[in-house]
């Protein structure tokens, strides 16, 4: 009888032992698992904060480009943008427009151009973007038909005429004063804030076509070296088959 029950006492504890081994096993896997779940979550996070980054800085880059091709001050297009998004413009509306419009006083400055009739039906002088935003948004308050308003935008800034109405057709007054709240908010960025992040990008940009340069220039010097390889390694394998 005491054999038996010193039996049962030690199968019970090398079952014990067993559990015990098993689930500090199973702890051991969970670690590993976790830690691993971690450090992907991690290495996820950093690509996607350096994404966000990056795209940011394409953004105000392109913001900053955009302007010099307009013709108007980074600091205005901003405001201008803001005073469009409450319109329901879109920034990449607005910008197509604005270049249209820049053309159009150029061309009428020369005494030509698609919109010369508008401009001298309303008293619109051909200064710069701005001058001309003001008269534009004063001309249109005074019509009240609706086809007039709508071929007066579309001599103006072209097929995207339509959307920027809606910026404009408060009046000058009320343009004005989305464009100070812009201001207000805290939403334009200085002119040397915008130049900094468009150097720092375009050094990017030149890094990246450097290292890119750099990596094929080192694939051509190994073409040669790649071709033998595989020329004798497929010689081998003929040889093994003929044999």
């Amino acid at each position: 009888m005491a054999n038996n029950v010193q039996i049962k006492i030690t199968a019970k504890n090398k079952t014990k032992a067993a559990f015990r081994s098993v689930t500090m096993g199973l702890k051991g896997v969970a670690s590993a698992a976790f830690s691993m779940r971690t450090a992907i979550g991690l290495a996820a996070g950093v690509a996607g904060i350096g994404f966000l980054v990056k795209k940011s800085m394409d953004a105000t880059d392109s913001l900053a480009k955009t302007s010099r091709a307009i013709g108007i001050s980074v600091t205005e297009l901003q405001r201008l943008r803001h005073a469009a998004s409450i319109g329901g413009v879109e920034a990449k509306a607005l910008d197509k427009a604005m270049q249209k419009l820049a053309i159009n006083i150029s061309d009428v400055a020369g005494g030509t151009g698609e919109a010369k009739e508008a401009f001298e039906r309303y008293g619109i002088s051909a200064k710069n973007i701005t001058d001309v935003l003001g008269q534009a948004a004063i001309a249109l308050q005074t019509m009240k038909n609706e086809t007039d308003r709508a071929s007066f935008v579309y001599d103006l800034f072209g097929a995207r005429g339509a959307k920027v109405i809606n910026m404009l057709k408060d009046g000058k007054d009320a343009m004005e004063a989305m464009k100070q709240e812009a201001d207000d908010l805290g939403l334009v960025m200085s002119k040397q804030l915008i130049e900094g992040v468009e150097d720092a990008n375009d050094s990017i940009a030149r890094l990246t076509a450097y290292i890119g340069n750099v990596f094929h220039r080192v694939v051509a010097t190994l073409a040669p070296i790649i071709e033998d390889v595989t020329q004798k390694l497929r010689n081998f394998i003929q040889i093994k088959i003929d044999r």
